[in-house]
């Protein structure tokens, strides 16, 4: 089996835990020599469509 693309997807919250969703802003994302910004949308989330299978197991970098 040959991996395809993926979606990741962070779910933003502020120092009050998960329950201190944070519902405005962008976060960026370095998945090895590449780099993306999403907006975080009204649930708390970021959603970056089209993450290289390459990156399956990788670490990444997020900056809010």
């Amino acid at each position: 089996n040959r991996a395809t693309d993926f979606s990741l997807t962070v779910r933003v919250h502020g120092p009050g835990g998960p329950a201190d969703v944070l519902k405005d802003g962008s976060l960026t994302v370095y998945l090895g020599n590449v780099q993306r910004t999403s907006q975080i949308g009204a649930d708390g989330e970021a959603i970056f469509n089209g993450v290289p299978a390459s990156m399956i197991g990788q670490k990444a970098r997020v900056i809010a």
